[in-house]
């Protein structure tokens, strides 16, 4: 998060450096969201269908947790609808993925329950149905956590965590990288090359197609250094592939094809003890690259990145801590800054948590807006369109 010091307001549409397929220069604007989005809420996750179709996620930022979905349908945001809550718990939405308006999965954090454990609720396009996730093989010692999930079909998805020390009175540090699959049936537990390696986590899992999928994360060393942690599934096996950059951590990935996949995060902002910088990664097929030429961020990380098209990605996150919030965007040629829409005033913060589209001329960005001077938390939401959807 960061606060903006512009004292004035600004427009609250903005338009991008180049122009989409067909001609049109697209342009982002502040969307309203409120008939989906519950009061004292934010949207935390997107998934974009087409022009005029998409789901959003999210939890309540106040009082008691509750997750919800709301669908944006013709254009226009309809309701919103919260999955089961089982007698005396709170629950948080971790992340969704949804591979259809009528199918995909939210992950739940439920509390209340004696330990903080990972839920499934799977969506079919009325309603929501809780399943269990896969169950711990030394459940008095170790938990499982689920951080991402990516849904591929009504019977094939996948999620991706870590395991955890379960002893209460722990800092229940991460001990392990985990997988699990979705196979039409029930969650279990995949074998993947880090489930060994203590201290290491799964953070974000894309499937580009139903035998082509990324998961991203990191891990730490014996001597304390944490590097990022990439796998892939081939379609038989998971296997690690080597990532180029030696310090630093994933938080998400995405792809337009088996030759074009982007994976951002963050790592040490040379020269400092207490900064980061962004960190992007490029898949060209064959290997992975580290992204040299970024334009300079200051203190930053990236929490979500859009792969649009191969010449057309979009990435969100904390972009220049303390500075004005920006979009960061590669045209094929090189990466650039771009403001993104709304009121600029002194003591409002803007934190963009996810980007996803249909393509390059329909590309949302969700999260919050917090207000120094009433300390209210608002959902906000911007897209960019070529026009009305």
């Amino acid at each position: 998060m960061k606060t903006l010091i512009a004292g004035v307001l600004l427009a609250t549409t903005l338009t991008t450096p180049s122009a989409a397929p067909g001609g049109c220069v697209p342009s982002w604007n502040v969307v309203d969201t409120s008939a989906i989005t519950p009061v004292g809420s934010h949207p935390q996750d997107v998934t974009v269908f087409s022009a005029r179709e998409a789901l959003f996620t999210g939890s309540s930022s106040s009082g008691s947790p509750a997750a919800w979905i709301g669908h944006l349908r013709g254009g226009r945001p309809r309701d919103h609808i919260r999955p089961p809550l089982p007698p005396h718990t709170r629950q948080s939405a971790e992340a969704s993925s949804f591979h259809s308006p009528s199918g995909g999965w939210l992950l739940l954090d439920h509390m209340g329950t004696g330990a903080d454990t990972t839920q499934a609720a799977r969506w079919d396009g009325r309603r929501w149905t809780l399943h269990p996730t896969a169950v711990s093989p030394a459940a008095a010692t170790t938990g499982l956590y689920l951080a991402d999930v990516a849904s591929v079909s009504k019977n094939d998805a996948w999620a991706v965590g870590y395991t955890y020390g379960a002893r209460k009175g722990d800092l229940n540090p991460p001990t392990a990288a985990l997988i699990e699959r979705w196979d039409g049936r029930r969650w279990s537990i995949v074998e993947n090359p880090a489930a060994g390696r203590p201290e290491s986590i799964l953070r974000a899992v894309t499937a580009v197609a139903p035998g082509d999928v990324w998961a991203v994360g990191n891990q730490r060393d014996a001597d304390g250094v944490i590097s990022p942690l990439v796998q892939h599934f081939d379609g038989t096996r998971w296997t690690e592939v080597p990532a180029p950059h030696p310090t630093g951590a994933l938080f998400a990935v995405s792809g337009t094809g088996p030759d074009d996949v982007w994976a951002v995060g963050s790592r040490r902002r040379d020269g400092t003890d207490n900064q980061a910088a962004a960190l992007v990664m490029h898949w060209d097929g064959t290997a992975w690259s580290s992204v040299t030429t970024l334009p300079d961020l200051g203190n930053s990380r990236l929490d979500s990145v859009y792969a649009a098209a191969p010449g057309d990605v979009w990435a969100v996150g904390d972009v220049g801590l303390g500075q004005e919030e920006e979009f960061l965007h590669w045209d094929g040629s090189a990466w650039t800054t771009v403001s993104h829409p709304g009121p600029r005033m002194n003591g409002l913060t803007y934190n963009f948590l996810d980007v996803h589209g249909s393509g390059p001329d329909n590309v949302w960005a969700v999260g919050l807006t917090i207000s120094e001077v009433d300390q209210e938390v608002r959902p906000m939401a911007a897209r960019l369109t070529c026009g009305k959807g």
